[in-house]
């Protein structure tokens, strides 16, 4: 498990159950294709109201982003 996930207190138990779980599946490719669809390819890949941001912003511009 990786340390940052022990770390978080996940409980490691759940967690395992969880990722083993074919719903977890369908809802990555899902996920994946939907993201395709709208330009995002890679991470980090950031959606806030109506704008797509593709890779790193500066914090200021998350929170002008939020306003």
């Amino acid at each position: 498990m990786n340390q940052a996930i022990l770390d978080s207190g996940v409980n490691e138990v759940k967690l395992r159950i969880d990722m083993g779980k074919e719903e977890l599946d369908k809802i990555l490719h899902l996920s994946s294709f939907i993201a395709g669809g709208v330009g995002a390819r890679g991470t980090p890949a950031l959606f806030v109201n109506e704008n797509f941001s593709p890779g790193y912003i500066p914090k200021n511009r998350i929170i002008g982003l939020l306003k």
